[in-house]
């Protein structure tokens, strides 16, 4: 990766004795560059040409099996290069607390929004 900054931020709020807001943030951005080998292809010789002809003779190959496939890796056209930016955010928000009803102990409560 070329360059990464990353934000992290946590907190909480307390609105009351029993209730308590929080938030959670987490931004990232990320740039990276990859060079990959240059595009590989393919031609093929015919061997009725004159140098078709000279080709499969030169690499003892069966001019009678008909054209030649010739896999070569294109250096003149350069390398791929290939740049990437991404970003991610997390965001997470809510609210949680404790409740003290009559008829039983404590209750403890959640709830939140995650992003």
């Amino acid at each position: 990766s070329l360059e990464r900054n990353t934000v992290f931020m946590n907190g909480n709020i307390f609105l009351s004795d029993d209730t308590t807001f929080n938030a959670q943030v987490l931004l990232n951005r990320n740039e990276s560059f990859g060079r990959f080998a240059p595009a590989a292809g393919y031609f093929e010789v015919d061997p009725t040409t004159t140098g078709g002809a000279a080709f499969f003779a030169e690499n003892g190959l069966d001019a009678t099996k008909g054209p030649a496939a010739v896999y070569y890796r294109f250096n003149n056209v350069g390398t791929r290069d290939n740049s990437v930016t991404d970003f991610q955010a997390d965001l997470k928000a809510g609210l949680d607390g404790t409740l003290y009803p009559d008829s039983f102990g404590e209750v403890i409560w959640e709830t939140g929004y995650h992003l």
